[in-house]
């Protein structure tokens, strides 16, 4: 693979099912909701938004993921990996019994949507006069049309009444007979030959020479790999490429070069190399007229 600009696994259609349930404190637990549940995976401390917090009567709980939900929206079976070709259940505890707001969760992959969903209190808890010791849950699943890519870099957004209080992480495990994605070898060249095997490596380049990074990987089925380019310590993301296989493969030979436009300017530069959502090489080099 040389120089690929986009990431070959593509996403397929997603089906997102958003549902919300109130369960009681101390009574059989009575679901508000029609769309069935699934377990939740892992229970993870919502990152506090810097924006102004949700309204006072909808004051989030915990967030987790899970296998499937129960009647009322609450996590079965939390967990904290999931196959790629599995549904996703996310459950969200929220405090009281809000008669008010819409809770949305927005799935992302690297940043980029893939699905997302909402949940109207209004209709959760509508006829509920008063509740004490008493909390709701507001429910969503994903669905994969497909496979989804292996590792990390996958998140739920939420907000409440368009504000934000939380963006939660979830991973993607590989499957139990995949071979380890691993770098094997990575080098700086000046060029790469037809097999991708390095020419000239070097760690010193003139401000009109491509670098090369040039390597071997095993790739587990539905693996990716990503390099980033950083230039005086600040990315530039017209340098970033990457590429993966849907399929286990020992021993794949890689190449990626860069150039910016306009050249290189004089100092110190990386190249980073990411495995899986995971940075496994940082690789400096530096320009001089």
């Amino acid at each position: 693979m040389k120089n690929v600009s986009g990431l070959s696994i593509a996403f397929a259609v997603m089906a997102l099912a958003a549902c919300g349930g109130a369960p009681a404190a101390t009574d059989a637990p009575k679901p508000a909701a029609t769309s069935a549940p699934q377990q939740p995976a892992a229970t993870v401390a919502p990152t506090p938004a810097p924006t102004s917090p949700p309204a006072a009567d909808a004051k989030l709980v915990k967030a987790v993921f899970a296998k499937s939900l129960d009647a009322n929206q609450a996590p079965v079976d939390p967990a904290e990996e999931f196959q790629g070709d599995q549904p996703i259940a996310f459950s969200l505890q929220f405090s009281g019994r809000p008669r008010s707001g819409k809770v949305s969760a927005t799935w992302l992959f690297r940043n980029e949507k893939i699905a997302d969903a909402s949940v109207d209190f209004a209709d959760v808890n509508s006829g509920v006069i008063a509740s004490i010791g008493q909390d709701t849950f507001a429910g969503f699943k994903l669905t994969p049309k497909g496979r989804l890519p292996v590792g990390e870099g996958y998140s739920v957004n939420v907000t409440f009444d368009g504000q934000p209080i939380g963006s939660f992480k979830f991973k993607i495990a590989p499957p139990p007979d995949a071979l380890p994605s691993v770098i094997k070898t990575a080098v700086l060249a000046e060029d790469a030959d037809a097999r991708y095997r390095a020419i000239n490596q070097a760690t010193e380049f003139k401000p009109d020479q491509k670098v090369v990074l040039v390597g071997v990987a095993d790739f587990g089925i539905y693996s990716w790999m990503e390099v980033k380019w950083y230039v005086n310590g600040k990315l530039d993301e017209a340098g970033t490429r990457n590429a993966s296989l849907q399929e286990s493969k020992a021993d794949v030979p890689f190449a990626f070069s860069y150039l910016p436009t306009g050249g290189w300017p004089d100092g110190k530069h990386e190249v980073v190399l990411i495995m899986n959502g995971k940075e496994v090489g940082r690789y400096a080099f530096t320009v001089a007229k």
